[in-house]
């Protein structure tokens, strides 16, 4: 079970150079699933062959167990190790072939964007988990032992989330996809449609602290309590990402304009 999850985890992680790859593939006139999957082996597969060396050790007795915090040093160390892979990879090879192709323009989906994808389109699917999981908690709470089909589905649509609660995760999980579906087809409103969608989260983000300040916790429901994923970070980086989309030299370069502005040179600005 362990090493499933740590499989897991090192997949999150290397799903961004998955997009790095691919997309300066695409615009090298490279095959982007060649490289997606070389992108995905250089960040996962250095790691995943220490932490595999350091637990066959540990077996053995000839490394000691390390205990925290230092267990999670090493643990970010070793994670880097394979991110500085893929960097070199794509600094050595792949930047070449597509500066060698378009120059130095940045008038493709790459860099910051393309992580800006993973972002949204994890965040879709941490949304859709999390509601999975409030809604099985209070289906075992509410109705346990239930066979029957009818009553177990009545079951289902009584322990469901809240309706206000519903409507919102739908909302941002639409919005996310469509978000990121609209920045990788290059689509004129993309910018627009992201700046909104962060806005929302940011929106949303002020009113569950409104909530939790001014309604007692006793009073809420056990739903609402866990209702939103990562409610302290999401309008964080929400916040960090519409100031990217505002002033990013990338983002005029593909898209004409930043948000919350018309079409403009690309002098000044962040560099991608």
């Amino acid at each position: 079970m362990h090493t499933f999850v740590a499989v897991l985890l090192l997949s999150l992680i290397a799903l961004p150079a998955v997009i790095w790859f691919a997309r300066d593939a695409l615009v090298a006139r490279l095959n982007p699933w060649v490289w997606a999957v070389g992108g995905f082996l250089s960040v996962a597969l250095p790691p995943f062959l220490l932490f595999r060396l350091g637990g066959l050790l540990s077996e053995r007795g000839l490394f000691p167990k390390v205990q925290m915090p230092w267990g999670g040093i090493i643990g970010v160390s070793i994670i880097a190790v394979g991110w500085f892979t893929a960097y070199v990879i794509h600094k050595r090879v792949l930047k070449p072939k597509r500066i060698a192709t378009i120059g130095n323009s940045l008038n493709y989906v790459g860099g910051w964007l393309g992580f800006l994808i993973y972002m949204l389109l994890l965040t879709a699917g941490l949304i859709l988990v999390t509601y999975g999981r409030d809604t099985y908690k209070t289906l075992e709470q509410l109705c346990p032992g239930e066979q029957m089909r009818e009553t177990l589905f009545r079951c289902i649509i009584a322990s469901a989330p809240a309706a206000l609660d519903t409507v919102a995760r739908s909302i941002s999980v639409a919005g996310c996809l469509w978000a990121a579906i609209a920045i990788i087809r290059k689509t004129a409103s993309a910018i627009r449609i992201t700046g909104w969608v962060l806005l929302w989260f940011i929106m949303l983000g002020i009113l569950q602290y409104v909530l939790d300040v001014t309604v007692n916790d006793a009073s809420r429901s056990t739903v609402t309590r866990g209702q939103q994923v990562n409610e302290a970070s999401m309008p964080i980086w929400s916040i960090v990402w519409l100031g990217y989309l505002m002033r990013s030299r990338r983002v005029r370069e593909v898209y004409g304009r930043n948000f919350g502005r018309s079409n403009e040179s690309s002098a000044g600005g962040m560099p991608t």
